[in-house]
């Protein structure tokens, strides 16, 4: 059974680029880099994670098939935008990606 057909169409994957502004400055934007396929729940309050030593808390889940994102990337579904904190290749079967976001506000 495949586990694609359990995704919903519709995610979008922004990539940050950072430019100089003419007087030294840096000028941060986000274009998108790829629509996906893919899952997000949200974490109980039980179930937030630490996704590293600098205890930052994971608020949802998403479960994609493999695909080009890094943590430096953003997600946004149905108008609601997620920063990635955490992206884990699940006992590294190489079949999906698990990506722990944090929403943003």
């Amino acid at each position: 059974m495949s586990i694609e057909k359990f995704f919903t169409t519709g995610i979008t994957v922004q990539r940050r680029t950072i430019t100089r502004d003419a007087a030294g400055g840096t000028i941060e934007t986000w274009a998108d880099h790829l629509s996906i396929s893919g899952r997000i729940r949200q974490l109980s309050g039980d179930d937030r994670l630490s996704a590293d030593k600098d205890t930052v808390f994971a608020t949802h889940r998403m479960y994609c098939m493999l695909a080009d994102i890094v943590e430096t990337d953003r997600v946004v579904f149905s108008g609601i935008t997620y920063a990635i904190k955490f992206i884990e290749n699940p006992m590294l079967y190489g079949r999906f990606l698990q990506i722990d976001l944090e929403l943003v506000k």
